[in-house]
């Protein structure tokens, strides 16, 4: 009979070492919850770092962001310039068909969809990805609405001693 122990090891006859990762959830300074994983935590001891969030992280309106940079970071607060803006848009005879169009993206929602770090000895990967969800979407012509707009960045590469 086959010790079990055994049977699920390898060649070799020693037991398969298990993945091991860790979650943490982390809160942004604006109260959204952070969840990351972490890959396996076993491979750290060769040099391999990587982690993820787990789900997309909701960062709120364009305003919201606005004045989350002037509390954080001292930035200017430009929310009032951006309002009265907005009633010179809605006024302007000329302007005022995409009044409804730059509330959308005033009012839009920012969410973080994917951010993951994974580093090596000898390489390295990043990504992230951004959306704005336009709030309410952009009707065009009762057939199509614009709902939303991203980006995505990748950045991939070799370390060099």
């Amino acid at each position: 009979m086959t010790n079990r122990a055994l049977a699920a090891g390898n060649a070799a006859g020693s037991p398969e070492v298990a993945d091991v990762s860790i979650a943490a959830t982390f809160t942004f300074s604006n109260g959204t919850p952070i969840t990351i994983n972490s890959g396996n935590i076993t491979d750290l001891k060769n040099g391999i770092v990587s982690f993820a969030i787990t789900e997309p992280v909701v960062l709120g309106s364009v305003s919201d962001f606005v004045q989350w940079l002037t509390d954080r970071f001292g930035f200017p607060d430009i929310n009032a310039e951006v309002l009265a803006l907005k009633e010179e848009i809605k006024d302007n005879p000329l302007l005022s068909s995409l009044y409804s169009g730059f509330l959308s993206f005033y009012n839009g929602i920012i969410k973080i969809l994917v951010l993951s770090i994974n580093r090596t000895k000898t390489s390295y990967s990043y990504m992230l990805s951004v959306t704005l969800d336009l709030n309410p979407p952009i009707d065009f012509f009762g057939v199509i609405q614009f709902d939303s707009i991203g980006i995505a960045v990748n950045k991939a590469g070799v370390l060099t001693a």
